[in-house]
C-alpha cells in the first residue's frame, strides 16, 4: 500500500514537472541591482520542459520586444542546460527601454503560438524611458565581426599606401629641387648686385677674393679675368696706392664685367 502511494506521488510530480511549461528570465551578474534604462546587458531565458519548437521560437526573439520593455538585440546561444537536460537555455543580449518591476505574477512569454508563464524574473530598472528608433542597437561585438577585413580591402589599403608613399617621395624631391633653385636664384641676384655696384678698390678686391663663390654660376671671359687679376695683384698689396693704380684696376674690371653672363642651366 505504501509502495502504491509513493508511485502515485511520483506520477503526479512528473505530471506537474513536465506537463506545464514554464519560463525563467535571469539577468547575469545582476545581484538584485537595478538596471539603468538604455544600458546593454546580458541574461538567460530558461524554458522547461524542452519542446522542439521552442528552439526556433527563441531564435526569433532576436530584434523583438518582450515584457513590453525589454528589447532583445541578440540571441548569442541556445543550448540544453548542463545541469538539467530537460531545460533549454537561451543566452541573450538586450536593453531595457521602459521602467519595469515584476509585480505581476501573471507575466508570460510568447513562444510561437504558446504563452508560457514566467515563474521567475530578476529584472528591476531605474532611469528615464529610452527611445529606440527603428529598434536598432549598436552591438560592438557584431560591428567588429561585420568589419572583418576582406582580401579586396587589404589590396586596396596596400595600393593606397604605395600611392601615398610614392606621392610623398615625389613631393619631397620636387620641394628639394624647388628650394635649391630658389637659393641659386637668390645667390645669382646677390652677385649681380655686387658686380653692378662695385666702384671702389675695396669692392674689386672683395669680388676677386670671393671668386670661388661666383665662378660656378657666372660665365665670363677667362683672359679678361686674368687681366683683372693681374691688376688687382699689382695694386692690392702696395703700401702707397695712387689714383692711377685704382683707375687701372677699375678699367680692367669694367672690361671683365662686360662679358659676364649667367651660366646656362643655373
Amino acid at each position: 500500500m505504501v509502495r502504491y502511494a509513493i508511485l502515485v506521488c511520483i506520477f503526479f510530480i512528473n505530471i506537474s514537472a513536465f506537463g506545464e511549461p514554464s519560463v525563467k528570465i535571469t539577468v547575469e551578474n545582476n545581484n538584485q541591482k537595478a538596471l539603468k534604462l538604455g544600458q546593454i546587458f546580458e541574461g538567460v531565458i530558461t524554458v522547461h520542459p524542452i519542446e522542439q519548437s521552442y528552439y526556433n521560437s527563441l531564435l526569433r526573439l532576436e530584434g523583438q520586444f518582450i515584457l513590453d520593455s525589454l528589447f532583445i538585440s541578440k540571441i548569442k546561444e541556445i543550448k540544453k542546460s548542463e545541469n538539467n537536460p530537460d531545460v533549454l537555455e537561451a543566452y541573450w543580449q538586450g536593453v531595457m527601454i521602459k521602467p519595469f518591476e515584476p509585480k505581476n505574477d501573471k507575466l508570460k512569454l510568447k513562444l510561437g503560438d504558446i504563452d508560457i508563464p514566467i515563474t521567475h524574473i530578476n529584472i528591476k530598472t531605474e532611469g528615464q524611458p529610452v527611445e529606440i528608433k527603428g529598434y536598432t542597437l549598436i552591438d560592438q561585438e557584431r560591428v567588429l565581426k561585420d568589419f572583418e577585413l576582406r582580401p579586396w580591402m587589404m589590396v586596396t589599403v596596400i595600393i593606397l599606401l604605395v600611392v601615398f608613399f610614392y606621392t610623398f617621395k615625389m613631393w619631397k624631391k620636387y620641394k628639394y629641387k624647388k628650394d635649391l633653385l630658389r637659393k641659386e636664384k637668390e645667390e645669382i641676384e646677390t652677385w649681380v648686385r655686387v658686380f653692378s655696384r662695385a666702384s671702389e678698390l675695396e669692392d674689386f678686391e672683395k669680388i676677386y677674393d670671393q671668386r670661388d663663390q661666383w665662378k660656378n654660376i657666372l660665365k665670363y671671359d677667362e683672359n679678361k679675368f686674368l687681366s683683372f687679376r693681374t691688376q688687382i695683384n699689382q695694386v692690392q698689396f702696395k703700401k702707397n696706392k695712387n689714383k692711377h693704380d685704382i683707375q687701372l684696376v677699375s678699367e680692367s674690371y669694367n672690361t671683365f664685367k662686360k662679358d659676364i653672363e649667367i651660366k646656362n642651366g643655373v
